[in-house]
């Protein structure tokens, strides 16, 4: 059986957004403690990373992960290829799910179905498929022995390092890549739940308030039931504006 951990990239210096990971979603709870709770419960995993740095802007997040009972490594280099190569050498990992804090909103429940795909085919990395669900819902899958390969070259460049999901995902002829699909009951909106600015965290903090008093848990469903909500009512806006 294969080993399998997922990793919260907490990296300060990983996102557009000062101290992205430590801003709160509700209440007093942060984007860091959210994810963790949310990512601690997915089936088919030995346990959940925060993967930080040794640099003092990571100081913070690593306490959080460690009140919050994560387990909290401290990469020595910051770019995503040599955290994660900490990680697999650390957790003696077979595979990684990588999700970023820029997407709290990742469903445990479609990463455990995304993973049990992996297992039982011969990819070495997968992304949910294009129009399958809204951009930061998902997270990536990858074996460790792609990034073992990758860490040996030296021929990629520091931009490639940082960006090592992109660089394995456009190169299909190289590495052996599933698309899995998620199959659900409402048609997924053409929105990101991405965090890579101001307005796109407050678009976050209103969702989620709006699925608390609804009493919506936020899965897939839901959220792009209240996506389209919100698409149809900033059209309106948009309409009596002009």
């Amino acid at each position: 059986m294969q080993r399998s951990f997922a990793v919260i990239d907490a990296r300060n210096e990983a996102h557009s957004l000062p101290d992205l990971p430590l801003q709160t979603l509700y209440d007093n709870v942060s984007i860091l403690q959210f994810q963790s709770r949310r990512l601690k419960t997915i089936k088919g995993i030995e346990d959940l990373i925060v993967l930080t740095t040794d640099k003092r802007c990571d100081n913070a997040a690593a306490r959080m992960a460690e009140t919050t009972g994560v387990i909290s490594l401290r990469a020595p280099d910051t770019d995503t290829l040599s955290g994660l190569l900490y990680v697999s050498d650390r957790t003696h990992a077979d595979v990684l799910i990588y999700a970023p804090s820029s997407n709290p909103f990742c469903d445990p429940g479609i990463l455990a179905t995304s993973l049990a795909s992996f297992q039982n085919t011969n990819c070495e990395y997968s992304r949910l498929a294009d129009n399958g669900v809204p951009e930061g819902f998902g997270a990536e899958i990858l074996s460790t022995k792609v990034l073992q390969q990758l860490g040996d070259d030296n021929r990629l460049t520091a931009d490639m390092r940082e960006n090592v999901m992109d660089f394995i995902y456009q190169r299909p002829d190289v590495f052996r890549a599933c698309r899995p699909v998620v199959s659900m009951d409402v048609n997924p909106p053409n929105q990101s739940v991405s965090i890579s600015q101001q307005a796109d965290l407050d678009m976050l903090r209103a969702m989620y308030i709006t699925l608390e008093e609804r009493n919506w848990p936020v899965d897939m469903e839901h959220v792009c039931s209240l996506l389209d909500e919100f698409s149809v009512l900033n059209s309106i806006i948009t309409g009596l504006a002009s």
